[in-house]
């Protein structure tokens, strides 16, 4: 697992990018539709959109907008 970095967001809590694997991670607060304290894995995301993420002014906007219904993912 890469390193973590806590964000403050309202769904998320900390996110990951693995450049290697292409893998982001993202650990979910407390919601509906994902088990809190999970962490999801979303496989093929391309190192621009990782970062694009890490920067954006909301992080849970970004992983909705870029990451959901494009990339596919499993918990860990």
């Amino acid at each position: 697992m890469p390193q973590m970095h806590f964000v403050l967001s309202s769904h998320i809590v900390a996110i990951g990018y693995d450049e290697d694997q292409q893998a982001f991670h993202v650990r979910y607060g407390p919601m509906l539709k994902h088990p809190a304290g999970r962490v999801a894995i979303y496989q093929g995301v391309p190192p621009d959109v990782a970062q694009d993420i890490m920067q954006a002014p909301s992080i849970g906007g970004a992983v909705s907008a870029m990451l959901k219904d494009t990339y596919p993912f499993e918990y860990q």
